[in-house]
């Protein structure tokens, strides 16, 4: 997969294109950058296909795609950044009681039509062991301010538990939306019967 994201994988055709509206969009998570093309040009989805027309707008996987799309606006002109993507990990840990290896994680993903902050946990699977996992966001929550930055576009999430479970591997949508952020505070760690990986994540331009 190469954008890690369920949703992207759905929405994209085998030449990574997806057309929103009046645009056709091509999406490379590699080199970061995001092409449009409005529908309205001759032969535009061959002509994105292969990069040739001269209309072609370029973003990049950071830019506020839709957006600029919709209101004919450059990414020059916003007034708040928007920032990188990022995976952050906690070390392996080993649980003494069934050999199985865990770990937590944060991820933010851009693709310049779609952004998204997720957590999680990734396990080994012994045969036959399945006990109780919980995901903790760490206090004093989670948070996160999307673009543009006004104090109405900030999000937040209690401190505790997301819940009990069972399963080897589960992840948590803390957020999800066709704007960047412009900064987050979001920390977790994985709980397998008391055994705690370490914290995981990231402070970007947080109050914290």
């Amino acid at each position: 997969m190469l954008f890690d994201d369920d949703f992207m994988e759905a929405i994209l055709d085998k030449n990574k294109i997806v057309k929103i509206g009046e645009w056709f969009i091509k999406i490379n998570p590699e080199t970061e950058k995001v092409l449009a093309l409005a529908s309205t040009e001759e032969s535009a989805y061959e002509g994105l296909v292969t990069e040739s027309n001269r209309e072609i707008k370029l973003f990049s996987t950071q830019d506020d795609v839709i957006f600029h799309l919709a209101t004919n606006t450059s990414p020059d002109d916003r007034a708040c950044g928007g920032i990188g993507s990022g995976s952050y990990l906690s070390p392996l840990v080993l649980h003494p009681g069934t050999g199985e290896y865990f770990r937590s994680y944060v991820q933010f993903n851009k693709y310049g039509v779609f952004f998204v902050l997720k957590a999680g946990y990734a396990s080994s699977i012994p045969f036959g062991t399945y006990f109780n996992k919980f995901l903790e966001i760490k206090a004093n929550e989670a948070w996160c301010k999307r673009k543009p930055c006004g104090d109405s576009n900030i999000k937040t999430a209690s401190a505790g538990s997301t819940g009990n479970r069972t399963a080897n591997n589960y992840e948590y949508v803390f957020y999800q939306n066709t704007r960047n952020l412009n900064g987050f505070y979001f920390y977790v760690r994985a709980n397998f019967e008391g055994i705690y990986t370490n914290w995981a994540g990231r402070n970007i331009n947080s109050p914290y």
